[in-house]
């Protein structure tokens, strides 16, 4: 009887583990999100998993010590919701939601995301994020995007050729 129990309490855990949603960590981790793909020349990677709620947790790796940046809503800078991420020179992560309007973005105004995170390391910027369901500033299960990186840590600089667009589904 211990020991059907203990196979039950195991296979209980496992199932909760696999099910559990990204840690907004700051470290993305194989098998960590449900959907990865590769950006930018494989110089990067975004990440997406939907939780049972209907909320996305969002994780961005791309080689650069300046900023990083994942927009949805539409495949070019224009109409997208931007979440931009960097460590500045004194170390400081800096996360921002900006709405990109024309071929310039501007400090959203509100708050999407209830978790973040930025972390430099080595020669790779990483941001994190979690938006919940009611939250998310784009409707529909294939959602328009766009990635794009700059060598300086900060929102100004132009990504020059580092840009990708596409599109995910939300499972």
């Amino acid at each position: 009887m211990k020991k059907i129990l203990l196979i039950t309490a195991l296979a209980v855990f496992g199932a909760v583990w696999a099910m559990a949603d990204p840690a907004v960590d700051g470290t993305i981790t194989a098998g960590e999100y449900a959907q990865t793909k590769s950006v930018l020349n494989g110089t990067g990677t975004l990440n997406w998993s939907v939780d049972a709620q209907g909320g996305l947790s969002v994780g961005l790796s791309v080689k650069t010590m300046g900023w990083a940046g994942v927009g949805f809503g539409s495949e070019k800078m224009d109409g997208a919701y931007i979440y931009f991420g960097f460590v500045g020179d004194d170390g400081k992560p800096v996360f921002s939601e900006q709405s990109g309007k024309g071929h310039r973005h501007a400090d959203s105004g509100k708050v999407t995301a209830d978790k973040s995170i930025v972390t430099q390391v080595g020669d790779s910027t990483t941001l994190e994020f979690h938006v919940a369901a009611d939250k998310l500033p784009f409707t529909g299960k294939t959602v328009p995007f766009i990635v794009a990186s700059g060598e300086k840590a900060d929102l100004k600089s132009y990504h020059g050729g580092s840009r990708e667009t596409g599109s995910i589904t939300l499972n």
